[in-house]
This record gives structure tokens, sequence and C-alpha cells, in this order.
């Protein structure tokens, strides 16, 4: 498992590894705090320690080439499914399995190689 830090609108982690299904952790490099799924609907929330599967997400990409970005809690759970942007940038958990090519759920990644981090924007651009 890879292990990344999660600022406001970037996340740290290797280059190399970002593939497809490939489980991580967003950490805030800032607060320490770990990227949480909450309840379908609920905006996603930040916690402590990492190691529960609502600190766990991976990467899937859809048939745009852009990126989903979903939960590993189990399907039966209501936060499982993949970050949707709102336009008030807020990231809210759903219960959809991705891969979608939803503008508001489909992401691109962007590495900075200057600080080794990325940056995920909304299809449409926005940061988030």
């Amino acid at each position: 498992m890879l292990v990344c830090c999660f600022t406001l609108f970037s996340l740290s982690l290797t280059a190399q590894q970002v593939s497809n299904g490939t489980v991580v952790y967003l950490q805030n490099s800032g607060t320490g705090e770990f990227l949480t799924a909450a309840a379908s609907g609920s905006n996603a929330t930040m916690s402590a320690s990492a190691g529960p599967l609502a600190t766990q997400w991976t990467f899937e990409v859809n048939s745009n080439g852009l990126h989903n970005i979903d939960s590993q809690l189990p399907s039966s759970t209501s936060g499982r499914g993949i970050l949707r942007a709102l336009g008030s940038g807020s990231v809210i958990s759903t219960n959809i399995s991705p891969p979608r090519n939803d503008a508001d759920k489909s992401w691109t990644i962007e590495y900075n190689a200057v600080d080794d981090t990325y940056r995920f924007r909304q299809q449409n651009g926005n940061n988030r």
C-alpha cells in the first residue's frame, strides 16, 4: 500500500506509483490527517489515522482516460463509491461504483516533479 500526502488540492506520491487499482492513503501534508469516506451524499472528512478502509482509495481510469477516486469501504457500506466534486469546492462521497464519465466524478491527475506531488482537477478544470 502507498501513503501519499493530501494538501488542500494536491496529493503527494511517487509518479511511477499511480496506477489503476493501486490502494493509496491520501494524507494532508499540512495537518497529517487522512481523507476519509463518509456516508453517501456527505462531505468526505479528515481523520487522524490511516488504516481503516474508509481512508483507503484507488484510482480507476474511465473510458475518457480520466480518473475516478474510489473509496475502499465494503460495497454494503453507504460510503462506498467514487468522490464527487461540488461547485462549492466540497468533495462528497457517493455510492456510485467506477468507472464513470460524469464530469463531477472525473479527475485529471497532474504531477509536479519539483515538489513530487500530484494535483487533482475535476474534469472541467476546476482545482479540488
